[in-house]
C-alpha cells in the first residue's frame, strides 16, 4: 500500500474510532448510523487486500525453480540412457534427439523447457526395454513424468502473483475511494 492509501486507510479507522468511542453521540443520526457498517466493511476489505498484497512473491519464485532443477536432472539422466542406446545401435536420429548437454535445458526459457523434457520423456518411453540395460527404468520414467506435471503446475505461479498483486493494488485504492465518500 502507497504512502498516501495508507495515510488514507488509517484516517478511516480513526474515524472508526471515534465514531465506536462516541457511540451513543451518533446513533439518533440515521445517515451516520448507516456511513458506519459501510465503513467498517470497506475498512475490513481493505485490510484483507493489504495482507495479499504484502505476500513477498520471492517464494514462488524459488519453488518454480526447484522443480525446474529437479526435472531438468531427471530429463538429463534419461537423455543420457537414451543417448547411449542409440549410439549401441548406431542411430544417428535418436542420438541427435537425445543429445541433451545440462546447459541447454537451462538456458531454454522457462515456459519451453518442460516441453523438451516432455519430448525426452516421450522418446524414453518409447525405447523402454531398450534403455533398460542402461539404467533407466520405468520407475525413473513415472518420476520424469511427475517432475514435468509438477514443473508445469507452477511455471507461471511467479507472474500469477504479480498479477494478483496488481490486481489488489486495483482493489485497495477502489476500497479507499469508496471510503473517502462513506
Amino acid at each position: 500500500m502507497e504512502t498516501p492509501h495508507r495515510n488514507k486507510f488509517s484516517r478511516s479507522l480513526a474515524v472508526l474510532g471515534v465514531m465506536d468511542t462516541f457511540n451513543a453521540s451518533w446513533q439518533p443520526f440515521a445517515g451516520i448510523a448507516a456511513m458506519v457498517p459501510r465503513l467498517t466493511g470497506l475498512t475490513e476489505s481493505i485490510k484483507d487486500a493489504s495482507g495479499i498484497q504484502g505476500t513477498p512473491r520471492d517464494g514462488v519464485a524459488k519453488g518454480r525453480n526447484r522443480k525446474q532443477v529437479a526435472m531438468i536432472n531427471l530429463a538429463a539422466e534419461v537423455a543420457g540412457d537414451l543417448h547411449s542406446l542409440a549410439m549401441a545401435k548406431k542411430n544417428d536420429e535418436l542420438a541427435a534427439k537425445a543429445a541433451v548437454e545440462i546447459s541447454d535445458p537451462v538456458n531454454t526459457s522457462d515456459t519451453l523447457v518442460a516441453g523438451r523434457c516432455r519430448e525426452i520423456h516421450q522418446l524414453a518411453v518409447a525405447n523402454a526395454a531398450g534403455i533398460a540395460p542402461f539404467g533407466t527404468e520405468a520407475e525413473d520414467l513415472t518420476a520424469l513424468d511427475e517432475t514435468i506435471k509438477d514443473y508445469e503446475s507452477v511455471v507461471t505461479a511467479p507472474r500469477q502473483a504479480i498479477l494478483t498483486g496488481k490486481k489488489v493494488t486495483g482493489d485497495i485504492v477502489a476500497g479507499i475511494r469508496s471510503a473517502d465518500r462513506a
